[in-house]
């Protein structure tokens, strides 16, 4: 867990939730981040995809994804 999900903009306050997914762009550029702002960041980067931590965090990859697609929440 880290102060701030990597995944926030300059704009949000801090976000103390555990980072539980990697969004990786199209060029390959990638950020880990917590469930919601995974959710925020596939939506809006065109050819983002979504790809699970190692650890304890089974499950919130596809969650991600399909909230990302309105078929879902994290």
């Amino acid at each position: 867990m880290c102060a701030r999900c990597e995944l926030t903009t300059a704009g949000e306050p801090s976000c103390d939730r555990p980072a539980v997914v990697r969004i990786v762009d199209r060029v390959g550029g990638s950020s880990p981040g917590c469930d919601r702002h995974g959710v925020r960041a596939l939506r809006a980067i065109e050819g983002a995809r979504v790809y699970p931590l190692t650890g304890e965090h089974d499950g919130y990859a596809i969650a991600v994804y399909l909230s990302a697609r309105g078929e879902g929440r994290p």
